[in-house]
């Protein structure tokens, strides 16, 4: 089998180190994988998982109290639109200060 256009165009740009599939297509032996020896990638993400899931267990589970005190009105979509609102400010705050911190940086 030849090879095709599409195929020259990926090995040349992997050669070239352009392609983000470049990484794989070294062999084992030439990548070099870094040790998490603290597990720090773990705790991590078990931090930020149990930081955003948390808060909406606390609502969901909320919801038939609050919605036995307010029966007439739709309790469980106030906090989702609450809960999701906040997000949202928190990531755009935390995206904004980053983003401004890397302008100051680059000065």
């Amino acid at each position: 089998m030849g090879t095709t256009t599409a195929d020259a165009d990926t090995d040349t740009a992997a050669v070239r180190g352009d392609s983000e599939s470049a990484a794989l297509l070294l062999s084992p032996n030439q990548v070099k994988i870094p040790r998490d020896t603290f597990h720090l990638a773990y705790i991590i993400y078990f931090t930020l998982g149990a930081g955003y899931l948390l808060p909406w267990n606390a609502f969901i589970t909320a919801v038939d109290y609050f919605s036995f005190l307010y029966p007439d009105a739709s309790v469980d979509r106030v906090f989702a639109v609450v809960y999701v609102e906040t997000e949202k400010l928190n990531i755009t705050h935390k995206n904004t200060k980053c983003i401004l911190t890397d302008i100051h940086e680059k000065r």
